[in-house]
């Protein structure tokens, strides 16, 4: 089976990744696919751990249980559609996703020219009817590019877990360096976090989109220790969740209902000290850094936006 043109594949690239789900600093991403196609995904994503099978070539597909967060997937390379569902539900983490693009049996005129039947068109219905029989939950299936593409998703179910424990599971794949709450400088920090990426704690007081009032500010939350004063940080989304779940619960930082995403060479322009993936946790079993300091001022159009 022959891979989609490679001028289709850059074009959905960046609608496919922006269903990744969340997160450690890095993400465990096993691409199946046309190895000379999967450069495109490290030039979007920088901060992928990125595993390549190649579907035309002559090795099984038996990736280790439970080990990726995502699989990204040409479907119209498989061979054996049903068989490699099964086992790439099993090579999924718990709350892991499956991201599969296809070519639209049903598609316009217009995409005649490369619509061949090498590339096993789908119908929404037949994914959707595919996926949910393999044994995945929270389906999604959607027409890209002027309906010449499907893209289809589906996550491993997590079963008995409750949100606040997925969270904290997903949290604890990063770890976090000894003294979590040493206020450190922009320079050990990002040579700490593995990833591309830090995420921060704000308060939007308007309720527009940053793209749609760029003169809005965000006031990231600060922490007090003494005459210390500290911008918390963290390496993965997981981990900010977690604590604002934690401090919600405490009563603590109210109105804190933002948390944003920005490249962790950000830091060197804010002026300040830093805690890396601090817990709530932390600060009540130690009794620092409890108190809030002077919100710093960040603009949001230095975010990463336009992601899940």
């Amino acid at each position: 089976m022959r891979a989609l043109p490679d001028q289709l594949w850059r074009a959905a690239l960046p609608e496919l990744l922006r269903h990744l789900p969340p997160s450690g600093s890095l993400l465990s991403l096993l691409y199946v696919g046309a190895p000379d196609q999967a450069a495109a995904l490290a030039e979007l994503r920088p901060d992928l751990a990125l595993s390549l099978y190649d579907p035309s070539g002559e090795a099984l597909f038996a990736p280790e249980a439970a080990s990726y967060d995502a699989l990204l997937v040409q479907g119209a390379q498989l061979r054996q559609r049903e068989a490699f569902l099964s086992a790439a539900l099993a090579a999924l983490r718990l709350g892991g996703r499956l991201i599969m693009l296809d070519a639209a049996a049903d598609a316009p005129e217009g995409c005649s020219a490369w619509q061949l039947d090498a590339l096993q068109p789908v119908t929404l219905a037949q994914m959707v009817q595919s996926l949910e029989r393999a044994g995945y939950v929270r389906v999604l299936t959607e027409r890209l590019l002027e309906g010449c593409l499907v893209l289809s998703r589906g996550e491993r179910d997590y079963t008995h877990l409750s949100t606040l424990e997925r969270v904290e599971r997903v949290a604890a794949r990063d770890a976090t360096p000894d003294g979590a709450l040493l206020p450190m400088a922009a320079d050990a920090v990002a040579e700490a976090v593995r990833g591309n990426f830090i995420f921060v704690l704000a308060r939007q007081a308007s309720s527009r989109p940053a793209w749609e009032a760029p003169a809005q500010v965000w006031r990231a939350l600060t922490l007090t220790d003494g005459e210390q004063v500290c911008l918390p940080v963290f390496s993965a989304l997981p981990k900010a969740v977690a604590f604002m779940q934690a401090a919600i619960k405490a009563g603590a930082f109210s109105g804190v209902n933002k948390i944003g995403k920005f490249p962790k060479s950000a830091l060197q322009g804010w002026q300040s000290a830093f805690l890396l993936n601090p817990t709530f946790a932390d600060l009540q079993r130690t009794g620092r850094f409890q108190r809030e300091g002077a919100a710093l001022a960040l603009d949001p159009r230095d975010a990463v936006t336009g992601e899940e």
